[in-house]
């Protein structure tokens, strides 16, 4: 079994097919790239209620100035993920999802995004183990719309994953 090491910088498109081709390949990650998740989500522990940190403690867009209440920061998160993750369409094809899904975990792995080590090792078990989101080919949300739209229609997804609501797994390992 060959095993694709992600430091963060490195993932080449050599081994994304690799993922993408070989069912028995696996993610593995380097040495320190638990230390740098864990000293990024320190700080947005640390800084969480008493600094202004878009999109985490204040709305989106236009609210973006508004500062969101401790009480209600879980259901902010959750709801942005379910509004972002709905789509029409065809499925994206699974092995589209899964480069993305592998993509994803390498830009997470710099340790810069704030998430926790258990959100990092989700969804590298989920990669691993071949669990991939349905994501339709069209974000209906996002005609229209500029900036981070299509990053959010393919990250949403793996969001609802992540809660295990809406998922499929590879069709070479069959249906959960």
């Amino acid at each position: 079994m060959q095993s694709i090491t992600l430091t963060g910088g490195n993932l080449t498109v050599d081994q994304i097919s690799l993922l993408v081709h070989d069912d028995e390949a696996e993610v593995v990650f380097e040495a320190g790239v638990h230390l740098n998740v864990s000293y990024a989500r320190a700080f947005l522990d640390e800084h969480l209620h008493s600094k202004v940190i878009y999109g985490v403690n204040t709305g989106f867009g236009p609210m973006a100035s508004h500062l969101v209440g401790k009480e209600t920061l879980t259901a902010l998160q959750r709801n942005l993920i379910h509004s972002h993750a709905v789509g029409m369409g065809q499925p994206v094809p699974y092995q589209y999802v899964l480069a993305a899904m592998l993509v994803r975990l390498n830009t997470l792995s710099m340790g810069r995004s704030g998430v926790s080590v258990e959100l990092l090792e989700q969804l590298r078990a989920a990669i691993n183990h071949r669990i991939v989101p349905v994501v339709p080919e069209q974000a209906c949300w996002v005609k229209g719309r500029s900036g981070s739209g299509t990053n959010m229609s393919l990250r949403e997804p793996h969001g609802l994953t992540s809660t295990w609501r809406r998922m499929h797994s590879s069709p070479k390992r069959g249906s959960h």
